[in-house]
């Protein structure tokens, strides 16, 4: 798996049935990658009323006040970190018996 997943994956399932090279940034694919991408615009706006993330959700605590734009790998790794120092500062200490 790649570090970091491309924002749009657009896969010639003649081709490549596995779905193993992205052609989303192909040009021979500019015109197939567009139509979808306007589908979607055009549903989001007019049909659902779709604006993003409002304030009023955020502030009920669903969401969090920021929107992640690192890659899940980052998180992974910044989660791990943070462990990782928790444990450390949390890790019983021993203790040498000096009376035996």
């Amino acid at each position: 798996m790649a570090p970091h997943k491309p924002e749009i994956e657009l896969f010639d399932l003649r081709r490549d049935p596995h779905e193993v090279h992205n052609v989303a940034e192909d040009p021979n694919y500019k015109e197939i990658r567009a139509k979808p991408l306007a589908e979607l615009n055009n549903w989001r706006t007019p049909e659902i009323k779709d604006q993003g993330l409002s304030e009023d959700f955020r502030g009920k605590g669903h969401y969090p006040i920021i929107c992640l734009t690192d890659s899940v790998g980052d998180r992974v790794q910044r989660n791990a970190e943070k462990i990782n120092t928790i444990s450390s500062n949390t890790a019983p200490q021993l203790v040498s018996d000096t009376n035996a």
